[in-house]
């Protein structure tokens, strides 16, 4: 077998191998405004058993704990008890 034959089949291998790696690694990233991660947190915990206003309680409580408590987010958590 010729050198310039070993190299290809080598090469070949090698990009397998990535290709292999990189199957494998596979991560989605997905991007989210504030709104959207906050309807995204209720409804992951709405599907965990929680009511929607056990939920909103639950972030202001969150929010408080972490002094992030913003004027924005307390006139948005009533209606959002009510999924107004």
């Amino acid at each position: 077998m010729s050198a310039h034959a070993r190299r290809a089949i080598a090469e070949r291998q090698r990009q397998s191998q990535i290709k292999s790696i990189l199957s494998g690694n596979n991560h989605t990233l997905i991007q989210m405004n504030s709104a959207e991660f906050v309807d995204y947190i209720i409804s992951v915990k709405m599907k965990q058993g929680k009511s929607r206003s056990e939920v909103v309680d639950w972030l202001d409580e969150l929010l408080e704990e972490h002094n992030s408590l913003s004027s924005k987010w307390k006139r948005i958590k009533e209606p959002l008890k009510t999924g107004v």
